[in-house]
């Protein structure tokens, strides 16, 4: 295996194009900035989401635990809190590997959360089932309250409840847009700077859809 290098990229190109046809995935929504405390990407399989964080390899599943407070042990004790909400089963971690036997480069996954002993057993398989719109935004709300409050992990400080809206991109450049609650860590500015208000609208969302769709200007 020494012979083969990749990196998480790798990883993520490879799971978008595996993804419809090994998955039946039908929205990716790949995130960056403030959203990516909760992970890489958020996909769809018929309504229903999933939140991934990738990984170059199985050694680098490790570097999460410095996105928690109290680093490993925070991690730990986040395992035994997100394990007793069902969605914890729709979480997952996505890596790259080499196949022992056809030297083919492969995609392997498991659940976030999932450590021997101390979390139950899942019970469906992967990409089955799913959350809603409302269970995503529940699940992301308790998951970001665990760590340290941004996507790198570093350095500690208050943080308050904020909400955006993510663009997530399907099957013929069709758009939708996924509502978030999650925390978002507080910076001290050097000089008072004016505020723009990102709070959207609380409209009701529909529990098993996005909140609205549109056609992308690449669309034919």
């Amino acid at each position: 295996m020494s012979n083969f290098i990749w990196f998480e990229k790798t990883v993520e190109y490879k799971f978008v194009f595996s993804a419809k046809e090994h998955w039946g995935i039908d929205l990716l929504s790949p995130l960056a900035g403030d959203p990516e405390v909760i992970g890489d990407a958020i996909v769809s399989s018929r309504n229903r989401y999933f939140i991934i964080e990738f990984k170059r390899n199985a050694k680098s599943r490790t570097s999460e635990y410095e996105k928690y407070k109290g680093k490993k042990e925070g991690f730990i004790e986040s395992v035994k809190a997100m394990t007793k909400n069902s969605s914890w089963e729709h979480h997952y971690i996505i890596y790259g590997s080499i196949d022992s036997e056809t030297k083919d480069f492969i995609l392997k996954e498991e659940r976030y959360f999932q450590c021997q002993g101390i979390s139950p057993v899942p019970k469906k398989p992967f990409f089955e089932g799913g959350m809603s719109v409302s269970e995503l935004s529940e699940y992301a709300q308790a998951l970001t309250a665990c760590k340290n409050g941004d996507a790198g992990g570093g350095g500690s400080g208050g943080q308050e409840p904020s909400q955006v809206n993510v663009l997530a991109l399907g099957q013929d450049n069709i758009g939708a847009i996924i509502p978030l609650d999650y925390f978002q860590k507080l910076k001290l500015a050097a000089v008072p700077t004016a505020v723009q208000d990102v709070e959207p609208d609380n409209e009701p969302v529909a529990e098993d859809k996005p909140q609205s769709s549109y056609r992308s200007k690449m669309s034919p």
